[in-house]
Parts: structure tokens; C-alpha cells; sequence
């Protein structure tokens, strides 16, 4: 899809929906909406079973769809941004999105270890095995997101070590057809026109018992980051489309199925990384490597419940089909290895390419079941499996090598992996006298891995031969054990007060260069886990006027997956112990009917706790002791916002302005490496309520702050400049127009 066709696309939007929607009667829309009124309470499932946000003993925030709108978010970098205690220090592109929460983590990105935080679309987990990446879903029709802070491993498993974000999807009407068209055209500075648009109908088919709902969306954003060696203007623009259908059968009163299918595609022109000492709006760079990212995904599900009485029983089943691709060119390998064969006297800037492709079949099936009742003793108990077909390596050819060695296969490496994963898990709680709750429950899984690697190529090998490769087998098996246990007591209804301790694990994985050319890295890394503990207290108070959380937590992190560096390059490893700490708040204050102030806060600290020599590090390799700090992990991160509203008529008119500090990080261990964050940022939302129709001008980055939100140290090959220092930056002041209408 291309940038003009998107723009005009979204233009077009703007200007159908302004039509009909006048005469249409103002009290009227989308019957599916969820209505956010005062006092309201909202509802979660983040333990699988509805409960009351402020009854949940675990550090939650739910953002409602109607939160979503009032912020203009549309996908994953808007939540974080606003969310105390959750970051995205990433490198840049979206398909390579880091999301870290309560500082959790050992760097900018996480290679191909599996992540820290899971995803969940409605109950599909999006990244259960390791990839180089994180699945980047829009926020297209989407009820609620929730995101869980500290290790779900007990109902969610592996990948959910610091925690877990929960995408609840709009689910089909089998009453009432309804709709909503949108459409938005903005402007960035020193950039270029950035549009988007998206569709949702949802439709009864049968009333009463089947009903469709459907979404399909497209967005493009222009880039504004300028390549000064090639001349590229605006080289990081990506552009974002996909869909998504629903179909529900309400077969009788306690009978439901929902078929499901969701695609979306990512391609990344750039990693957005710009000159890091350059003036802060002087955003270019003068990289070796041109990069571009592709990343797809495609998922299946069908969703079964029964609802037997006194228990339901559900049953999901997943296929997810996932492509991401990293793709770069011109002189990386080629001035690497010319310089190396000719020790460095014929370094020469030529054509090169790499690519890495990371591709996975995955199909998982839970099936659980539930009590049903307001009784003293509620129970969930489940099953789950997962089988995942992994197909990743990296190819590399470099012409200028063929009068060297007679071949220009830099790196051949090709992985076949599989991972099988069985688990048994149960949660029960008891009630004591509607004051007290008491909870205990345990995860007990069993993952293998099995991985055949074929590694060819002059750079692992270490062999003139262009056709010389070395073949091997991985296996690794982990029997993770992840249970939690809390007690919450409720003085009033409005108010309740926790305490909990829970375990998280990640899998671990293979080091594919282990035993070629040399090495002697071992095969395997196991997984790494955390016992999170903490104590919390939830409020709603004044008539729901006020609601506040407050939470304070210490993490126990062992057996740390880590970068670590022998004699000849980097592994993966297991090493040392970490500590972690900290205090989190939210607070939303409706002073009046037409005002409301929220603001958020965390306050975190860490250290390293046991010495660990030879870790690999973008600032070189270096040794931790007792005391020293853990990588891209700021310290206090703040966020606020007020907001107006007021009615003109049938109109209700309304005025929104959100500001967010983070605090200062580093890419490297005990703050060494490029320093990034300690940036603030404000956005103006100013914005019409026709009722069916909806007029928003907004203001992203008003005050066109440069702040850094990740960065990257400059790499070497001898005296050869292979990459420069980095910034990844805020987008600059984005001026735009949103239009929205329901029908």
C-alpha cells in the first residue's frame, strides 16, 4: 500500500462520514459500545473469571474503549506510554517492539530469547515461544486492554515473567446491527502526511442466535528521519493493514461458539535511529545499513462454552501462523569481512544483504473449567498444550568476497525448531464472611525443545570453502513450577487492601553457533524465573469520584538469561541473581460532571546481586558486582492528564491534555553505554460529540519534544565503523484530524 493511496483513502473517510450522519438521530450508537458513566465499576478477566477491577489482589490497569478513543491510542507504544511501570526501550521499528514492566530486563531488545511480558488477544497468547520480536497488534475494536503487573505464569505460563497484557476484543451482537467508520490525516514536522483509516460492522445473521463482526483498518505513517549518506528523506515510514472477523453462534442458553480470524501485516522501512549527538531536531543519520522490517501474522480461533450450571467449561483452540523478516543492505558484512582477510587494507563501501527471517506454525488448546455461583469457594482448574514449528536463520552474501574465498556466502545459518509444551494448572479462593479473601494457585508445565541447526558461511565457520557447513541437534527440556498465593481484605466494598507472592519463568533456548568454528559456548541456556512479591491497596471513593491504586513490590530475579562472551563471540548464558523494587500509583479524580484529573507514577530500583564476568553488552564486555544497576530500566517514570467537557447543545464538547515524564536509563549494566529517556512529552486533544458523529483535532508531541526513547551504541569491526551511535526518537509535533461515526 502506498502512502498516497492511504492518504487519499483516509480523506475519503473523512469526507463520507460527515454526510448521514447529521440527520441521524444524536442518542444513537454502536449498541456494542462500553459506556464509561460516574460511578460505573469496570470488570476484568485477568484471572479467567469476571471480577471487580478493585477485588483483583494484583497491580492491574484496565483501559477501557472509551479510554482508548479520549487518547487517541491505536496501538501497543500508545498504552505503554501512559501506563506507570510498563516501557518500550526498543530499537526503533515496531515489529521489534521490547515491552518491558517493573524493569525486568537486560537491555534495549531481546534477541531471540523469548520475552518478559506475554501477550493475550482475548485468551490467545501472541509470543509463547522465543522470537526475535514482539507481535504488534492494532487497537482495532477493542473493549479493554489489561495490563497485569508482575509474573502471570500461574494462568498465562511461559513469557509472562514481569507480567502480561490482556487485548479483550467487541464481541458479536446477535441483536442489534450497528457500525463505526473513522478516519484520520495528520502532519508531522520536518516529515511527511501520515493517514489511516478503519471500518467495523457487526451484523445478526440469525437474530438471536448468529451474528457477524467484522473490522478492517490500514495505516501509514510518512517518517521523518533522513538518511544523509544515500539521500533517503523520511526513510522510517511503515505502514500497518490488517482485519479481523468474529462469527457467534449462540446455539442455545448455555451454549456458545465463536469462530474467529485476525491478519495483520507490518513493514518497517527503517529502524527510525538517527544521528545520537546530532542537534535533538536535526534527526538524520549517516548509517552503513539500510534496514527494513516485515512482519505478519494470521490467527485462527475457536472459542467454546458450556455453561453446565453449578461450573462452565471452555475450550480454546489457536492456530497462529507468524512471519517476521529483518532485512539489510549495503556495507555491513562487506567492510567486515574484506577488512578481516586483508587485515583491514581493503575496506571497501559496496552492496551487501542480510537477511533473517523468523517464522512460526503455533497451535495451542486450553480447556478449562470454572465454578459458577456467588458461594464462598470458587475454583478454576485447566489444561494446556502448545506445538510450535520454528523455522528462523540469517543469510548474508557479500559479492565483493567472491575473488577472496570464490563464493559470497558471508553467513548461511538455517534453524528447524519445535516446541511442545503440556501443562496442568488450578486456582481456588475462599471467602470469609464477604471481608476476606484467600487464594492459592499452581502451574505445573513440561516444555521441550528440539532444534536442528545447519551452519555455513565464511563468518561462523571460519572456512575459505563457500560450500562448508556444520550440522547439529539441540534438545532442552524444563519443568517449570509457577504458583501464587494472596489474601485480600475488603473493609467496605469500595475499598480493599492485598498482599501476594507469585513465580514467573520464561523457557530458555539453543546458541546456534555453539561448537562451530571453535566455540566452545555451551549448546544450551535453561530458563530463567522471579518470585515477585507485594502489597497493594485499592480504592473508589466519594460516590466514585475518586479511584486510586497503590502498590509497593520486591522482585527476587535468578538464573538471568545474559549475553555473555567467550573466546571467539557472544552467547546466550544463565548468570547471576538480581534484586528489585518498587512503588506504583494511579489515581483519576472527577473533581466535577465536566472535569476529571488522572495522574500515575512508579517509583523502581534495582541492583545486581551476585558477580558475573564476560557479559557481552552494546558497550563492550564488562563485569557486574553486588550493587551494580541492570540495564534499560529507568528509575520513576510520571504521567497526568486533565481533562473538559462541557455540552453546547446536543453537542458535548470536550478538552483533553496528557503530559508523561521517563526518567534516565542506559543500553548497558550499571548505567554505562548510551544514555536515553529523561524526556518529557504533552498531547492536546480537542474534540466534538455530534452523537453518531465525532470531530477530533489533535496535537501529538506539542511541545516537539526530541526526547530519546531508546538508543544504540556504535559497533566496530577493527578500525571499521560498522554501525554509528543511535537515538530513536518521539515522532515530532504531529498536527492531524480525526473523524469518527457510528452507525
Amino acid at each position: 500500500m502506498h502512502m498516497r493511496y492511504l492518504c487519499g483513502t483516509a480523506i475519503a473517510l473523512l469526507a463520507a462520514t460527515a454526510q448521514p450522519v447529521f440527520a441521524a438521530d444524536a442518542a444513537a450508537s454502536d449498541s456494542t459500545e462500553t459506556k464509561e458513566l460516574l460511578g460505573n465499576e469496570i470488570i476484568v478477566t485477568a484471572s479467567k473469571r469476571e471480577q471487580r477491577l478493585i477485588d483483583v489482589p494484583a497491580s492491574i490497569v484496565a483501559v477501557t474503549d472509551v479510554d482508548l478513543r479520549r487518547r487517541g491510542a491505536t496501538e501497543l507504544r500508545d498504552i505503554l506510554a501512559n501506563t506507570a511501570g510498563v516501557n518500550n526501550p526498543s530499537a526503533g521499528a515496531r515489529s521489534l517492539a521490547n515491552i518491558t514492566i517493573r524493569g525486568v530486563t537486560t537491555g534495549t531488545v531481546s534477541g531471540i530469547r523469548q520475552n518478559t511480558v506475554q501477550q493475550l488477544y482475548d485468551d490467545i497468547p501472541l509470543d509463547p515461544t522465543a522470537n526475535a520480536g514482539t507481535t504488534n497488534l492494532r487497537l482495532i475494536d477493542v473493549e479493554r486492554v489489561e495490563v497485569l503487573r508482575g509474573p502471570q505464569g500461574t494462568l498465562f505460563g511461559s513469557g509472562s515473567l514481569a507480567g502480561a497484557l490482556r487485548y479483550v476484543t467487541r464481541k458479536p451482537d446477535v441483536d442489534t446491527a450497528s457500525g463505526r467508520i473513522e478516519g484520520s490525516v495528520s502532519f508531522t514536522k520536518d516529515g511527511g502526511t501520515n493517514g489511516s483509516g478503519q471500518a467495523t460492522v457487526n451484523i445478526p445473521l440469525i437474530p438471536g442466535k448468529l451474528a457477524l463482526r467484522a473490522s478492517g483498518y490500514a495505516f501509514g505513517d510518512a517518517g521523518w528521519v533522513d538518511n544523509q549518506r544515500t539521500g533517503r528523506k523520511d526513510e522510517n515510514g511503515s505502514e500497518t493493514y490488517g482485519g479481523r472477523a468474529t462469527l457467534h453462534w449462540q446455539a442455545t442458553e448455555t451454549f456458545q461458539a465463536d469462530l474467529s480470524w485476525l491478519y495483520q501485516s507490518i513493514f518497517d522501512k527503517s529502524n527510525g535511529g538517527s544521528n545520537y549527538d546530532g542537534p535533538d531536531h536535526n534527526q538524520v543519520t549517516i548509517g552503513r545499513v539500510d534496514t527494513a522490517f516485515r512482519g505478519r501474522n494470521s490467527i485462527v480461533g475457536l472459542n467454546l462454552k458450556y455453561d453446565a450450571g453449578s461450573f462452565t467449561v471452555t475450550s480454546q483452540s489457536t492456530y497462529h501462523d507468524r512471519k517476521l523478516r529483518y532485512i539489510s543492505q549495503n556495507g555491513y558484512y562487506f567492510p567486515l569481512v574484506t577488512g578481516i582477510l586483508s587485515g583491514f587494507q581493503n575496506v571497501q563501501e559496496g552492496y551487501s544483504s542480510d537477511i533473517s527471517p523468523n517464522n512460526g506454525k503455533i497451535f495451542t488448546q486450553e480447556v478449562r473449567i470454572a465454578s459458577n455461583g456467588t458461594g464462598p469457594f470458587k475454583w478454576t482448574v485447566g489444561a494446556f498444550y502448545l506445538d510450535a514449528d520454528i523455522t528462523a536463520g540469517q543469510q548474508a552474501r557479500s559479492p565483493g568476497l567472491v575473488p577472496i574465498i570464490g563464493g559470497d556466502n558471508v553467513v548461511d545459518l538455517n534453524i528447524k525448531g519445535r516446541q511442545i509444551e503440556y501443562a496442568g494448572f488450578g486456582e481456588a479462593t475462599y471467602t470469609l464472611g464477604d471481608k476476606i479473601d484467600i487464594s492459592a494457585g499452581v502451574r505445573v508445565s513440561r516444555v521441550t525443545l528440539r532444534n536442528d541447526v545447519r551452519t555455513g558461511g565464511f563468518l561462523p565457520v571460519f572456512s575459505l570453502a563457500p560450500d562448508s557447513y556444520v550440522n547439529r541437534t539441540f534438545n532442552q527440556r524444563n519443568t517449570p513450577v509457577t504458583p501464587h498465593f494472596s489474601i485480600t481484605w475488603r473493609p467496605t466494598q469500595d475499598l480493599s487492601l492485598y498482599a501476594a507472592a507469585a513465580r514467573g519463568y520464561r523457557v530458555g533456548g539453543i546458541n546456534v553457533t555453539s561448537g562451530v568454528g571453535g566455540r566452545r559456548s555451551p549448546p544450551t541456556y535453561s530458563s530463567d524465573s522471579l518470585w515477585n512479591y507485594e502489597v497493594g491497596v485499592k480504592g473508589r471513593l466519594f460516590d466514585g469520584r475518586l479511584d486510586f491504586a497503590l502498590a509497593g513490590y520486591y522482585i527476587g530475579w535468578k538464573d538471568i538469561q545474559v549475553s555473555l562472551v567467550n573466546n571467539i563471540g557472544q552467547y546466550t548464558g544463565n548468570a547471576g541473581r538480581a534484586h528489585l523494587y518498587g512503588v506504583e500509583f494511579e489515581g483519576t479524580a472527577r473533581l466535577t460532571d465536566h472535569f476529571t484529573l488522572g495522574a500515575a507514577f512508579n517509583f523502581a530500583s534495582n541492583e545486581i546481586a551476585q558477580r558475573t564476568e564476560g557479559l557481552g553488552t552494546a558497550a563492550g564486555v564488562v563485569t557486574v558486582v553486588p550493587g551494580d544497576k541492570l540495564a534499560a530500566s529507568p528509575e520513576s517514570q510520571a504521567n497526568g492528564f486533565a481533562e473538559y467537557r462541557f455540552e453546547l447543545g446536543k453537542t458535548e464538547v470536550y478538552a483533553r491534555l496528557a503530559a508523561r515524564y521517563v526518567g534516565p536509563a542506559y543500553t548497558a549494566f550499571n548505567r554505562a553505554g548510551a544514555r536515553f529517556g529523561d524526556y518529557g512529552a504533552a498531547d492536546l486533544r480537542i474534540g466534538a460529540d455530534f452523537g453518531r458523529f465525532e470531530l477530533v483535532g489533535f496535537i501529538n508531541n506539542l511541545t516537539d519534544s526530541a526526547g530519546k526513547t531508546s538508543a544504540g551504541d556504535a559497533t566496530f569491526a577493527g578500525p571499521v565503523l560498522l554501525n554509528e551511535k543511535v537515538a530513536f526518537r518521539l515522532q515530532p509535533r504531529t498536527i492531524g484530524l480525526t473523524v469518527r461515526a457510528n452507525f
